[in-house]
């Protein structure tokens, strides 16, 4: 059909941002039910925060729970697995889902096309995984790897079918529904994991745990975005259509591409050179460390990125807002990873078990990541919702050359060599993410570092309290020592906070819950 159709009601052509542009004064642009933008951006991320919090604590509880089931070995065994199918998660929508986002005049021939692509392009992936995976598992030395990369592929039609209406509801600043497939995804996958965990299903446990997971969430996210009234399931391919979304989503797609590559590198050396044993180790201490960190920052990124293409014209409004961002994440990342970092050898053999043990020191390297991550995730929002997706992907172009060639020279040393080659090889880059991000604002590269300065001292101080407090304690219980440890870390933490950052404390609390 041509552009003259008229686009349905529930999505923002024209003119409704036009109504919404005249609600700028005071609190500014509004979101498609007319409440002014700040509300639905503090509702998101009042939303997304209990989502994140709830998927946190029930992945680490699922996580370990099922742990104490299986080897480290049948852990690692799905970690080969996953290094070829978790891209479903980065480029199941081949970028189409954040130009759905980002398109100012978006008509339901945009939304067909984008809905009929992911999904023919997800039924794709999914036989391709299944046709490749006799050479993947020859390639690993496994041959017990091949039906799960089959079963595992299914991932990929399940993100495809899902990415149009879960990208159309993030648009409209709707995250309760959101929140509500992802959380009932995860309790309804993890329990099914966990039961057949316990009746000796090893590696295939893990398996029924994601795929439970995105069955899930793909069918409550339909059923929410077809009673909404957001969606409706229609197939048809416009070519004018795919090129004007693909003008932007090439970029975002070719980013997620060359990430997802950057990020699962070193998974696929430590695999293939240091076998399944060790991956476990390594796949727990990225899971428990560096994943939660992402999805703090997640938190945050994923309702901003709507928020600042809403107001993309706007660049000192999106640069405000971006401040405050990152110190809202950085609030919360600074004294978790390094939190992590030391009680790491009380909390994982009490927690894991001591066939864990041998994870510690790894989990303590990652952990120093945990800053750097969240804040360069929070610049790729930035890129993407300012126009500038090929900056993202120029940059991750280069630097998994950097990479590469870290995780290549340090996999003969074990896997607390590669998470330093990790450590080493990101702080390296991390100048340049900077730099960028200022560019793409056009203000001073030193800003957002000048704005988290406060939240060192409460930092340091939390760490210096929980050294104190495993040097001081008696011989008491491991779960009585893990508990002092963290009590006394936080409220270190707290009180500092709002010695020297009591502005950073009271400016996070009035974004969350404004009304």
């Amino acid at each position: 059909m041509t552009s003259t159709e008229h686009p349905p009601p529930r999505l923002a052509d024209r003119e409704r941002r036009a109504e919404l542009a005249e609600l700028a004064a005071g609190a500014g642009t509004a979101t498609a039910d007319g409440a002014p933008l700040s509300v639905g951006v503090a509702s998101g991320v009042r939303w997304s925060a209990a989502d994140q919090a709830l998927q946190q604590v029930a992945r680490i509880v699922i996580l370990v729970t099922i742990a104490t089931f299986l080897d480290p070995s049948e852990v690692g065994l799905v970690g080969m697995a996953t290094v070829f199918t978790a891209i479903s998660g980065f480029l199941g929508d081949v970028g189409l889902g954040p130009a759905l986002v980002h398109r100012r005049d978006l008509r339901p021939r945009h939304v067909r096309t984008a809905f009929t692509a992911t999904v023919v392009l997800g039924v794709t992936f999914a036989v391709l995984v299944a046709l490749a995976s006799p050479a993947i598992a020859s390639f690993y030395r496994e041959p017990d790897l091949q039906p799960i990369l089959a079963v595992l592929g299914l991932n990929f039609v399940l993100k495809g079918i899902q990415a149009t209406p879960r990208y159309l509801m993030q648009r409209e600043l709707r995250f309760r529904p959101l929140v509500t497939a992802s959380s009932l995804g995860v309790l309804v996958g993890g329990a099914a994991g966990i039961g057949l965990a316990a009746t000796g299903g090893g590696s295939w446990s893990l398996v029924l745990y994601v795929v439970g997971e995105a069955v899930v969430m793909c069918v409550v996210s339909l059923w929410f975005a077809l009673r909404s009234g957001i969606w409706t399931p229609r197939l048809g391919l416009d070519r004018r259509s795919l090129r004007e979304l693909f003008s932007f989503g090439a970029y975002a797609s070719g980013y997620s591409a060359v990430y997802y590559t950057e990020t699962h590198v070193d998974n696929l050396l430590i695999g293939r050179f240091l076998g399944p044993t060790a991956l476990g180790y390594y796949d727990i201490a990225y899971r428990i460390m560096l994943l939660p960190i992402q999805k703090i920052a997640d938190v945050v990124g994923n309702v901003l990125f709507p928020a600042f293409a809403a107001i993309q014209d706007d660049l000192p409004r999106v640069r405000t807002a971006f401040v405050r961002g990152v110190r809202d994440t950085a609030l919360v990342c600074f004294p978790i990873s390094l939190g992590v970092l030391v009680v790491a050898p009380v909390i994982v053999p009490l927690a894991f078990g001591d066939q864990w043990a041998d994870a510690v020191p790894t989990i303590q390297i990652l952990a120093l990541n945990g800053p750097r991550l969240a804040l360069s995730r929070m610049h790729g929002t930035v890129y993407q919702s300012t126009g500038r997706p090929k900056w993202a992907f120029y940059f991750e172009l280069t630097s998994i050359v950097v990479y590469v060639a870290a995780f290549a020279l340090s996999v003969p040393n074990g896997i607390e060599a590669v998470a330093w080659a990790f450590t080493i090889a990101g702080y390296a880059l991390f100048p340049v993410v900077l730099w960028l991000g200022g560019r793409a604002l056009d203000q001073p590269w030193w800003v957002v570092p000048r704005a988290l300065a406060r939240l060192v001292p409460p930092t340091a101080v939390m760490v210096l309290a929980v050294l104190a407090a495993d040097h001081v304690l008696p011989d008491v219980p491991a779960v009585l020592a893990a508990g002092i440890e963290v009590a006394a870390g936080a409220a270190a933490y707290l009180a500092v906070t709002w010695i020297v950052a009591r502005g950073v404390l009271t400016d996070a609390i009035h974004d969350v819950f404004r009304h």
